[in-house]
């Protein structure tokens, strides 16, 4: 049985938990909060990070290898693409998501938004979100609007790199930060497509009622 630890909320959690959907696999999710884990849990993630998968005998964390490590495991519809060069482009922007774009859009922009008002009661440092906003997104939204596809997905199917863009972008979205349309047209419409999905509109759902059981 496969159990995944962490908060639901956590883009990198929902990018697992998507992978788990893509994969059709049962799981089990504990949800894991950080600043409160047990002395247990540094065995399962040694960084005392999120997200945690514990698959039989076997751990690992960090959303990247776990959605590397349940393609290779299961059988079923895949993460990444058929051919090689297609396969290191969706494992770049995977990157690019948790990495370039994440130290921007999570580290300041949700973090001063949403995590400094509702776990640490702070108030949010806005002048330091605008810059943000204003000189550091831009570049990496650019860069985007390029590789964005004008229809479709990145890939013939749901990948991890949409699934990697995407929940960063919707915990952006949860900031009330959106993509200009006037400004990255073609990779507004792609977000918009990836909203679409399926999968994705039943995750939404889930982190919906989670929120509901928390009020």
């Amino acid at each position: 049985m496969i159990t995944l630890h962490g908060v639901m909320l956590s883009p990198f959690v929902r990018k697992t938990m998507l992978c788990l959907a893509v994969k059709e696999l049962d799981y089990q999710h504990i949800t894991a909060i950080p600043g409160q884990f047990d002395e247990d849990f540094q065995q399962i993630s040694p960084l005392r990070k999120i997200p945690a998968l514990v698959d039989g005998d076997f751990a690992i964390a960090d959303s990247s290898v776990i959605a590397e490590y349940l393609d290779d495991r299961y059988d079923g519809p895949a993460l990444l693409p058929t051919t090689a060069e297609q396969r290191a482009q969706a494992r770049w922007l995977m990157n690019f998501a948790g990495d370039a774009l994440a130290s921007v859009a999570l580290d300041i922009i949700y973090f001063q938004r949403v995590l400094q008002p509702l776990l640490y009661s702070q108030t949010t440092d806005e002048a330091r979100v605008q810059k943000a906003i204003e000189q550091q997104m831009p570049p990496l939204l650019d860069y985007l609007e390029q590789v964005a596809p004008a229809t479709g997905l990145l890939f013939a199917q749901l990948s991890v790199a949409d699934i990697s863009l995407a929940s960063i972008f919707i915990s952006l979205g949860q900031a009330q930060y959106q993509v200009d349309e006037q400004r990255w047209p073609q990779l507004h419409a792609y977000l918009q497509r990836l909203n679409e999905q399926p999968l994705i509109i039943e995750q939404m759902a889930k982190e919906q009622a989670f929120v509901a059981s928390w009020g």
